[in-house]
């Protein structure tokens, strides 16, 4: 009975067990509380004119082949799969900083071309001194049919942008795109907020670094390296800010071979029902799972030491720390889906890690009886 208890690891020391668990609530505390804070982002100026589309003609403008219709303050663009259409207003800032971007969002019979760029979308493109365009950035895309929901995206505009244009388009897509109570604001922080993220941080290394000690102290040297590199890896695509995260997504997305990206996101649609999974949103869950698979694996061939329950509930804690703290990193959303995936993976990787020790352990084990009968 002991034998058991120690391979599924029952008999992991209680204080273990005890801090792992006092880490989980730390990091749903976390969470909790950046989601309340928010609020201490506060609204200081509403930038665009006309935000219920009245007299639209008057300060947005419009391009492309599709159709619009202004109905009871919404704006509908309607396409066929060949056409795009764009709405935009353009707006000068009177100085950097942090900005809201509020909405109400739906699409009904929406069918787009197998395209990254294709679907209805909601975005921000940036200009310089002269109107040279600096870059742009997509806020909400949809590909597929959506009940009206509302939507809230941060965004950080540096000194470098002297104007913005704001647009909601539907591009080689059909159906109809609805959005409501558009807003665009500027942002100011209150100082207290910034100490309690500076608290938050330290908390949460803090939580990281014993969460390390009580794990890896029981696996050997080399592994035990590995391990901290893969941890340092999920580490640090947590702390990436959203725009260098979606320049580095989008560079690596071309060498990833096509089969595997299809292969991939048919299975976030099977097992998560995520259907919109291409380009680098497609590397992104990638890089969950195979940085997640990694520690697993390497938890799993460590099980004996580490306990084969404690090895999964460890890889959960952590999946959960690391979604927490991007709601410290501006642009950055946790998601429940992620952290899913994260466990998911994780799951699998102790699983397989651990089957490898046991047939490599039966296969030396074979080989070791034999030598003795032949002896």
């Amino acid at each position: 009975m002991s034998r058991r208890f120690f391979l599924i690891g029952l008999n992991t020391a209680w204080f273990k067990w005890i801090v792992l668990g006092a880490v989980f609530l730390l990091a749903l505390g976390t969470v909790y509380a950046l989601k309340v804070t928010d609020r201490f982002y506060v609204e200081t100026q509403q930038l665009l004119v006309n935000p219920d589309w009245s007299a639209a003609t008057m300060h947005w403008s419009e391009r492309g082949g599709g159709e619009i219709a202004y109905v009871d303050g919404a704006l509908s663009i309607t396409n066929d799969v060949k056409k795009g259409h764009s709405v935009f207003q353009k707006i000068f800032l009177e100085h950097p900083g942090f900005f809201r971007v509020n909405f109400f969002a739906s699409g009904s019979d929406i069918q787009t071309e197998d395209k990254a760029w294709a679907g209805a979308s909601i975005g921000v493109v940036e200009y310089g001194s002269g109107g040279e365009k600096l870059g742009s950035q997509t806020l909400f895309r949809l590909r597929q049919s959506k009940p009206m929901q509302s939507y809230s995206h941060q965004i950080y505009l540096d000194e470098r942008i002297e104007s913005i244009e704001l647009h909601v388009r539907l591009l080689r897509s059909s159906g109809v795109f609805t959005v409501e109570n558009l807003e665009l604001s500027s942002l100011g922080e209150y100082p207290t907020y910034k100490g309690f993220k500076t608290t938050v941080v330290v908390f949460w290394g803090l939580a990281l670094v014993v969460l390390f000690v009580f794990t890896i102290r029981s696996i050997n040297g080399t592994q035990a390296v590995v391990l901290m590199c893969f941890c340092v890896i999920a580490l640090v695509g947590t702390l990436m800010p959203s725009r260098p995260m979606e320049a580095f997504s989008e560079y690596f997305v071309g060498f990833i071979p096509e089969f595997v990206m299809i292969g991939f996101a048919g299975f976030l649609e099977s097992f998560f029902g995520l259907a919109d999974m291409v380009g680098s949103r497609a590397l992104s869950k990638i890089g969950h799972f195979g940085v997640f698979l990694c520690i697993g694996i390497l938890a799993g061939w460590n099980y004996r030491r580490l306990g084969f329950v404690f090895s999964i509930a460890t890889i959960f804690v952590f999946s959960l720390l690391t979604e927490a703290f991007q709601l410290l990193i501006f642009g950055r959303t946790a998601t429940v889906m992620d952290w899913l995936i994260d466990c998911t993976a994780g799951f699998a990787g102790v699983c397989i890690g651990a089957g490898a020790l046991l047939l490599c352990q039966y296969f030396q084990s074979n080989r070791t009886t034999g030598s003795q009968k032949l002896n």
